[in-house]
């Protein structure tokens, strides 16, 4: 009996461990950009955010219809993080795929993103953005508050300066897209099964 609580402890310290280096990774970044005297604003923080989230989520292969080879990152709506977006290209790396940009001007597009970042929006045409996504592996982002509980799969946000995200449980297991659980522990979630 001593062994089996030695070896529970053992995993609940472990799990306690991963969750903090997975909390420094999100965070690192921005510190060694502190330590060098820049300022780090926010949108940045929310990119450096994003570009770890693609560590812990896993896209299935046939994800993006229209180019095999591409991982297209949309963007629909006004958001500050379209000024920074072009960072990420540089600093994410999908085997065998090509990051691509695309501004969304048509609903159809959607459908061909990987990823879709959702700027400032009305929450009528939210409800058409995510009847398109639906069920596709399609990673929708915003940083508007309420989206999640809309159907949005992470919501960054900010709360006494710091910049937290949210999770919506339902919806990102309708996408079929796969989440680590180190992920799960550090958001609030949404639409969680209790």
């Amino acid at each position: 009996m001593n062994k089996m609580n030695k070896v529970n402890k053992m995993n609940k310290m472990n799990k306690k461990i991963s969750a903090l280096l997975l909390g420094l990774l999100l965070v690192l970044p921005l510190l060694c950009q502190q330590k060098k005297g820049t300022r780090v604003e926010e949108h940045q923080v929310k990119i450096a955010m994003i570009k770890r989230f693609f560590d812990f989520i896993k896209w299935p292969p046939a994800a993006g219809n229209s180019d095999p080879g591409k991982f297209v990152i949309g963007i629909v709506g006004d958001t500050p993080l379209s000024d920074y977006i072009e960072t990420l290209s540089s600093q994410i790396i999908i085997p065998e795929k090509k990051i691509a940009f695309k501004l969304i001007t048509d609903l159809a597009q959607v459908k061909e993103c990987c990823v879709l970042i959702i700027g400032s929006i009305d929450a009528e045409r939210l409800k058409e953005v995510l009847s398109v996504t639906g069920d596709l592996p399609i990673l929708s982002i915003s940083e508007t508050e309420g989206f999640a509980e809309i159907g949005v799969l992470i919501n960054l946000f900010k709360i006494d300066n710091n910049v937290k995200f949210e999770i919506n449980y339902q919806s990102v297991r309708r996408s079929g897209l796969v989440f680590s659980s180190k992920l799960y522990k550090l958001a609030k979630l949404i639409d969680f099964p209790r």
